[in-house]
This record gives structure tokens, sequence and C-alpha cells, in this order.
């Protein structure tokens, strides 16, 4: 009688590391250059390169997904049901989720990604799963404000710490930050540098915010400005608000927000809008012709399809809150986290722009990875809430958390200089470390060198990095303002001497005068005096203008 014995050959699988991912689908911010493609690029290079080494082991990563319900595309706003829905579907997925990253929008955010969580980790103990905000920026600390909606909790409460120690923002900064960041960048430096000289005293300013919860603080410290006196109001001069509102979701034309804004003689309206709508108000401000300008913060427009989109060029001049500008342009100094993230961002999603929303994912990923790796075998979530707080250095700086475990406050780290009675001096600067945002301005592909397809942001504020630029001004509001580097209404021998005092001059030496740089290439040459040359003694019609 014949035997036989049966070989199997059993591949042995990688024990797997699962971390849900829950964001705004369908939205910009969750895809294409989103939560979901910055989550896959870390799992992608991370397994890539063997994996997490947990203890001598690797582990692979896993991804599940799932909607947050931010934006319901049948009634066009947020529904907290479907919400709650999803994560309860998310939290009961086999194999168990270990880790979540995720959160945009504050008011599914807060009711049902954060406290569906919690609910959870308060039955599972020893099993509970940590979880990183990287799109919501909603308050942290008190403004005063009885609408604000917090997000972070102070953890210096004992009943607090015991059921939030599990959260922790990965990105962007808070609501205070954000505003702290445009209030500088308006005072320190446009105000007093450009519109005040331009239309002169009160600088009358607008505000429009979509009416959504994580614009409240924003809304309410904006509609202030001797909040921060006298951030708004350097060397005397007056910042007031002409006129603010907020959008409900559903709008779709602006022509009448646009006219009160102009009937209070506004030129620079302060956004804050995560919603396509946005595009449609950059649009209409250059269809209709207005003389005005945006500065604030539009998620959309961190896109590389904003320019197309807005009818390839109407988001010109537009200054909006970033992480990152056009990268492919900046020279050495920018920081190379950020370089080699936004080059392999572009080489696996087609070209598309990594928005903050992707880096906050992609950098939690990691932060998820190296607190693993140093915890080794026998990890449990307890043991790693202290390597979490450590902090980490990602993508554009060192993450520190604070008392809300939010992200360090990095008001220590900005240095202010005063304008001074001249106008001379400069606006918020920062020194390395901390992550933070940026100011960035949408300006054509065709004045950086070699010539760029389309529209490109670059770096306004801070202004002391070798890559930032000068701030442009929409020659729909002064055609002359490129050329006239002292905002005195006529290019003459005052600004040709400016760029020959800082002639050869570039950005980190001490004769570079950033406004002397008109053809934005990094350097004052023949180039900028012969631009002005070409306009010697044009005047602006009057001055200031009306």
């Amino acid at each position: 009688m014949l035997s036989f014995t049966a070989i199997y050959r059993i591949s042995a699988v990688p024990p797997t590391i699962t971390i849900g991912v829950v964001g705004p689908d369908p939205l910009a911010e969750w895809t294409p250059g989103g939560m979901k493609e910055g989550a896959e690029l870390a799992q992608l290079e991370i397994n890539g390169a063997g994996g997490i080494n947990i203890g001598g082991t690797p582990y692979t990563i896993s991804l599940v997904l799932a909607n947050e319900w931010a934006y319901d595309p049948g009634t066009g706003t947020y529904d907290i049901t479907k919400a709650h829905a999803s994560m309860a579907t998310l939290l009961a997925n086999s194999p168990a989720i270990q880790f979540i990253v995720g959160g945009f929008r504050t008011e599914t955010t807060r009711a049902a990604v954060i406290e569906d969580t919690m609910d959870y980790n308060a039955g599972h103990s020893g099993s509970e799963i940590p979880l990183f905000i990287c799109g919501a920026a909603t308050e942290a600390n008190d403004t005063g404000d009885p609408n604000v909606w917090y997000l972070c909790q102070n953890l210096t409460n004992p009943t607090t710490y015991a059921r939030y120690k599990w959260v922790f923002r990965a990105t962007p900064v808070n609501g205070t930050v954000l505003v702290r960041s445009l209030i500088y960048y308006l005072g320190q430096y446009l105000f007093p540098k450009k519109i005040l000289p331009m239309y002169g005293t009160p600088v009358k300013y607008g505000v429009l915010m979509e009416d959504l919860r994580w614009c409240d603080a924003i809304y309410y410290t904006m509609n202030i400005p001797n909040l921060f006196y006298p951030f708004l109001n350097p060397y005397g001069g007056n910042a007031v608000v002409g006129y603010a509102a907020r959008v409900p979701t559903s709008t779709t034309d602006f022509t009448s927000y646009l006219n009160s804004l102009e009937a209070a003689n506004v030129h620079v309206i302060v956004t804050s809008f995560t919603l396509p709508m946005a595009e449609t108000l950059v649009s209409q401000i250059k269809s209709q012709g207005r003389h005005m300008m945006v500065v604030g913060i539009n998620t959309p427009a961190q896109e590389k399809d904003h320019w197309s989109r807005t009818n390839n060029g109407d988001c010109e001049y537009e200054v909006i809150s970033n992480y990152a500008g056009y990268v492919p342009s900046f020279p050495d100094g920018y920081p190379p986290k950020m370089v080699a993230f936004w080059n392999h961002f572009m080489g696996n999603y087609s070209n598309n722009w990594p928005m903050y929303t992707a880096q906050g994912a992609y950098d939690a990923i990691y932060g998820i990875k190296e607190a693993l790796e140093t915890a080794g075998a026998g990890w449990t979530p307890t043991g790693l809430l202290p390597t979490l707080l450590a902090g980490r250095n990602a993508l554009t700086g060192v993450i520190r958390y604070d008392a809300f475990q939010d992200l360090y406050s990095h008001a220590a780290e900005y240095t202010i200089t005063w304008m001074n009675t001249t106008g001379t001096g400069i606006a918020s600067t920062a020194s390395p470390g901390y992550a933070r945002n940026d100011l960035v301005q949408w300006i054509s592909g065709s004045k950086v060198s070699p010539p760029v397809t389309g529209g490109i942001m670059t770096i306004v504020d801070l202004v002391n990095q070798l890559y930032s630029r000068k701030t442009q001004i929409p020659p729909a509001m002064y055609s002359l303002s490129l050329w006239d580097v002292n905002f005195d209404g006529i290019v003459d021998m005052m600004d040709i001497s400016t760029a020959a005092r800082g002639f050869m001059a570039v950005p980190g030496q001490t004769q570079y005068n950033i406004e002397a740089d008109v053809n934005l290439d990094g350097i004052i040459d023949m180039m900028d005096i012969s631009a002005m040359a070409m306009r010697f003694m044009q005047t602006a019609p009057t001055w200031p203008l009306p």
C-alpha cells in the first residue's frame, strides 16, 4: 500500500498595524490631494522600506478608509447622523483598528470622530485607540467667545485628561495661530507697506467667512481689531472693519457681498473657506472689475487645479494660508523633508499638489511608526502616550504638544520687528524650529524661471526665509505696484536707487530688499532696474487712490 504525504508551503503573512483614516470624502481635502493620498503615500513608503520594526519584527501598515460626512453632496452640508454610522463601522472593523487619523469638519469631528472614539476607549481598557486630528483647526484656547466649540481639551483637568488623553492634533495649527499669522502679515506688512500708502487712513478691511463652526473664533477675532492692537495698527495707522458677514454654505453668488464691501470702501477681504464656493468669490472679483484682493484661508485654493477652476487665473494675487508654496521653485533652505514629500506625492498622484490634510495624515502615520518603534515589543496604547507627547521632526519642523495635546502654539517663535515711521522693517519672522503655516500668493507661472504652465504659489510670509518673495498687488488696484518700490505713487529715482543699493543681493544678505526684486527671481539685478527704468516717471492717477 502506497501512502502519500502532502507538503504545503505556507508563506508567513507579516503582522499588521491597522490604521483607520476618516475624512471629508468627496471634498478635495480628502482626494485627490488630501488625507487619503497622504495616508496612502506614508503606507507605500513605510511598507516599501520593510514596514514598522517593533522589537525586531516587521509589521506592515493596513489602512481602513471611512467617510466623515463633512460634506454630503445631496444636501450641500455635513451630516452628523451619517458620521456616527461611519464611525460605528470603523470602530467595529475586523481586524481591530489600532489608530485613527483624520477629522476635518468641526461639527462631525467633534460630535462623531472624537466622541465616538472616546466612548469606545472608555469601554476598552488596554486596547484604546489614539486619534490624530489632521484637518480641523477649531480653537483650543479661550477667546472669550461663548460660541467657540473646542476640539482639543485642557488636559490639566484630571477628569478631562482621563477621557481625552487619546486625542492629538497632527495638523493644522489651531485657529488662534492661524489668525495670528494673518494679523501679523496684515498689520506688519500688507497694511502699512502697501494698503495704507495706496488708500490712506483708516485702512478698511472686510471679513467674509463660511458659516461653519471652525470659523467662529477667527471671525470673532477679526471683527475686533483692537484685540490685537497694535498689530493691526502699526505706527499710529488705523485698521477698521468696513464690512463683515458669515456666508451660508449654499451661496453661489457673491455679488451682493461685493457690493456691500465696495460701498464700505474695502480693498482687502479677509476670508476663511473650506468649500468650493470660495472660488466663485475670487472669480467674481475679477469678472466684475472689483478693486479688491483676498487674503485668508481657502483650502480648495491649495490645489493645483485652483488656477484652472478659476477661469485659468482669476485667483492670481490671492493670498492664502498653506504649509508649502510651489516647492520646485524654492532654492536651498526649504525643509528637505517637505521637498521629498512634495516630489514623491506629485510622482505618485498625477502631479497633484499635496494639501495640508495630506501633510497631516502623512505626518501622523510616520509619528505612529516612530512611537511604535521606540516602544518596542509589548507596546500598549497607554505606554505610547509619553513618546507621542515628546514630539518629533515633521515635514516642516518640530511637532510639540501643549496642555491641550494641541500643536505647540508657536507664538514664542515669532520675532516682531515693528514698522517705524518711514515704513521700513519687516513683517513676522520665525526662527527655524516648530512646524508652522506660511502665507502664499498665487501668481502666474510665467513669472518664474523656467516658466511653468498655469499658476504657482510663492511664499510671501514669513518674509525672512530664503525662498520668500514680495507680495504683489493686483494691477486692477494699482497698475504700477510691482515697480513703485516705496509706494509713493510714482516710479522714480527713489525706487531705482533702492534697487541700486541692493544690486546683486540675494535673500539672506543684509542689502537685499525684497520689494526691489520686482521680477521675483531671488536677486536684485539689471532685470529689475531695467523694468523700473522702462516705467520711469509713470504715476498713479491720484495718490492716495480713491
